[in-house]
């Protein structure tokens, strides 16, 4: 079986006894470890050089032996042709406009990356007291078409990704929930009390949300993509309750759009899932991921199986602080045959993976021994 099809089979209704390979954030890992990697220079990733991109993906899954590829759009054509990089040092690079001849200087992002100004909104509270104003922070991005990509090059990344790797890996990017950018138009504290006040306002920006991602969705299903990666982050400091009421509908038209473009949908949900199964099993998706046990709460992957019971798909969430980067080997090897175990006795419903992030020290080897291992076990 390709991995594409493995993954098709672990998300069907009857299950797989082949386990896919999926890890989370394999960008993150990549942006943290990119010389025990790839031989491509680091600065690669801001590189707009689309032979540069394919190398620098076929050294990451060589790593990590996932059964999907993460696809990119390019930028177009024109700018392409506009814009180059040049390393300056181990930290440094340029992007010089061959128009203008304004240089600009490109930093190395330290492990864990840089503090975007949009990432900056979380932190600072906002009263939000219109429509209008939801509106004016989530706006509507264009409607994309294969033709609108093609066009002007934006997709000549994505046609060249599948042209390598889209015969055996499944296609995929991510999206996401209807309450993850929330904490951005409120500022998380001001969502908190917004869930309080305005619930209205609430379930209105969740439904701009899926407006908006509904469009993303055809764009990327134009560009091939098969797979969506829906992350959701810090509602478990919502009750079931407000969530079941608020948001779980524009969840579920979220999963509904995408399965009706043709895709399958993995839910990515942080924080403590404990209290809300049925919200889970009530999403819509095709998967269920969480994170490994942390903040003082318990994700045991065989507790959650016994709860999901094959009602849905079920991505592993091996702990990359505890397990993957100290190992040993041979402890490695006994969480992935462990996580194998739920696999089973979520009726062969699952996926291979890890619950966050790998850690920037993680020995290369360490990683690569999750699909070594799952080769082994369940080939």
């Amino acid at each position: 079986m390709t991995g594409r099809q493995k993954i098709l089979a672990a998300m069907g209704e009857q299950g797989a006894a082949s386990t896919p390979v999926v890890l989370c954030y394999p960008e993150i890992f990549m942006r943290d470890c990119w010389e025990r990697i790839t031989d491509v220079p680091w600065w690669g990733m801001y590189s707009q050089d689309i032979a540069m991109a394919l190398q620098a993906h076929r050294d990451l899954l060589a790593v990590t032996g996932e059964d999907r590829v993460r696809l990119w759009m390019s930028p177009t054509r024109a700018g392409r042709k506009r814009y180059r990089i040049e390393g300056i040092d181990a930290s440094r690079a340029r992007r010089i406009d061959a128009r203008t001849g304004e240089v600009e200087e490109l930093l190395r992002p330290p492990p864990g990356g840089f503090l975007s100004p949009h990432d900056r909104r979380m932190f600072e509270t906002r009263e939000i007291s219109s429509r209008e104003q939801i509106d004016e922070l989530l706006p509507l991005p264009a409607a994309e078409t294969p033709e609108s990509l093609a066009a002007d090059g934006r997709s000549d990344k994505p046609r060249a990704m599948l042209g390598e790797f889209g015969r055996d890996k499944m296609p995929w990017t991510q999206l996401p929930s209807p309450f993850d950018p929330l904490t951005h138009v409120w500022g998380f504290e001001g969502l908190m009390m917004a869930f309080a006040t305005t619930p209205d306002l609430v379930a209105y920006a969740c439904g701009r949300v899926v407006e908006c991602t509904k469009r993303r969705i055809q764009t990327w299903k134009a560009a091939d993509v098969e797979l969506i990666w829906l992350e959701e982050g810090m509602s478990d400091q919502v009750s079931p309750d407000q969530y079941r009421r608020l948001v779980l509908p524009h969840l579920q038209e979220t999963t509904a759009a995408i399965r009706e473009a043709d895709m399958k949908s993995i839910y990515y949900y942080t924080g403590n899932p404990n209290d809300r199964f049925d919200v889970f099993l009530a999403s819509g998706a095709d998967a269920l991921a969480l994170e490994e046990s942390r903040k003082n709460f318990v994700i045991d992957i065989q507790q959650v199986a016994r709860k999901v019971d094959g009602r849905m798909a079920l991505v592993g969430n091996l702990d990359e602080v505890t397990v993957l980067e100290p190992g040993p080997p041979e402890a490695i090897r006994a969480e992935v045959t462990r996580q194998l175990e739920a696999g089973r006795r979520n009726a062969g419903r699952f996926l291979m993976g890890i619950g966050g992030p790998v850690t920037p020290n993680t020995p290369i080897d360490h990683v690569r021994l999750i699909a070594e291992t799952v080769h082994d076990l369940a080939p």
